[in-house]
């Protein structure tokens, strides 16, 4: 198909290039403020952040970091029950750094400003102090013969 054939206008043809390099400039800067964004959030929860470019992987570390169980995990691949799932980890994950679920609201409807607040803001992981908690509770049996 040539442009003959499309019909385009002769007078927006010099302009496509320049607009569709401005369009793709625009998702990539997005694009990388987001990974940043989420990169803080797994660094802030004391993950690695390399984590979020790993395919399904990024989904349970996200899942686990909101403090939920794992085997929800499964539940993504459920039709429908994965946006219960979603929302409810959207939630979780902002209790989880000290924030409302008011919060937690704007990180589903509005993800992008929301998320970039979760990682730039002062706030803090909460559940690393529980999980150490519950560690310490942990008490080992000495399984060496005496």
């Amino acid at each position: 198909m040539t442009f003959d054939e499309l019909q385009i206008p002769i007078e927006i043809i010099p302009w496509i290039m320049p607009i569709s390099t401005l369009l793709i400039g625009i998702a990539l800067s997005s694009l990388v403020i987001y990974l940043g964004s989420l990169w803080l959030v797994y660094a802030k929860a004391g993950r690695s952040g390399w984590l979020i470019f790993v395919p399904l992987v990024n989904m349970y570390v996200l899942l686990r970091i909101a403090g939920q169980p794992g085997w929800h995990f499964l539940l993504l691949f459920i039709p429908l029950v994965n946006l219960f799932v979603i929302i409810v980890m959207w939630v979780r994950l902002a209790q989880a750094f000290g924030k409302s679920t008011l919060f937690g609201l704007g990180l589903i409807f509005f993800n992008w400003i929301f998320l970039i607040g979760l990682a730039f803001g002062q706030s803090e992981y909460q559940l690393i102090n529980a999980r150490k908690q519950h560690l310490d509770e942990f008490q080992p049996i000495n399984v060496r013969p005496s």
